[in-house]
């Protein structure tokens, strides 16, 4: 895709912002930020757009962050999953040799 500049409104600040991402997609990451600091306004004392924007980088981090230990534990999963698989699977062809031998 190639980088464009877009204007945007997020958290009452207007940005021009260089992506490759299109104005739809960026639309929802806009809307996913403005609805986590709707969430926070509403469940804090904070008015301070600065102080706002530091939790909510805490908020989305730990998110992230939660997000990917989360990955990393279903690839484990998966690469065990996997290696059973494969024995198994060359136990059977052995059998199946055996049997025919």
């Amino acid at each position: 895709m190639d980088e464009h500049i877009l204007k945007v409104t997020i958290l009452g600040r207007k940005l021009s912002i260089k992506t490759d991402a299109t104005p739809e997609e960026f639309a929802q990451k806009i809307k996913f930020i403005e609805d986590k600091a709707e969430k926070l306004k509403k469940s804090s004392l904070v008015t301070d757009s600065t102080v706002l924007s530091i939790l909510l980088n805490i908020i989305l981090a730990d998110e992230l962050m939660k997000t990917s230990q989360e990955l990393n534990k279903i690839k484990q999963v998966d690469l065990i999953e996997s290696e059973k698989a494969e024995q198994l699977t060359s136990e059977l062809i052995k059998l199946i040799s055996d049997q025919i031998d």
